[in-house]
């Protein structure tokens, strides 16, 4: 059995056809590249580990929900707290007094006011927490 004739113009269709093909499969395989990206881009900053949160003050606002979903900060010990956080970083004097460590997320999302995370202690252990603004 033969396979079929094309005339030359259905030839020239078929190669339109085929090359449009490609072109709207490749658009998609790119889309699903930059998505992958963007995805994993997302993921990395809001994924708290200690050494990007005190690598990256500017970003830890990105990452302050999932510490507090993934650490329950009530009852630690203020050493344990510091090795997970760093030291206290509030060179802004913002919100200073004793038995509080202060530290700095980063611009708030609207990029007008910095968002901080205070910490208060009492006999060196963590007993309350809140996020604020100045």
């Amino acid at each position: 059995m033969e396979g079929k004739k094309f005339t030359p113009q259905e030839e020239r269709e078929i190669r339109k056809i085929k090359r449009t093909n490609c072109i709207i499969f490749g658009f998609f395989v790119l889309l699903a590249i930059l998505v992958a990206i963007w995805l994993g881009t997302y993921l990395y900053w809001h994924t708290f580990t200690s050494e990007k949160w005190q690598a990256n003050p500017e970003r830890r606002a990105t990452m302050v929900a999932d510490l507090l979903a993934d650490y329950q900060l009530v009852g630690m010990t203020e050493d344990a707290l510091v090795a997970l956080l760093g030291p206290s970083d509030n060179d802004y004097g913002y919100f200073n007094q004793d038995g509080r460590l202060v530290y700095c997320l980063g611009n708030e999302r609207t990029i007008i006011d910095r968002e901080w995370l205070l910490v208060e202690l009492e006999d060196g252990i963590v007993c309350d927490y809140s996020l604020t603004t100045d």
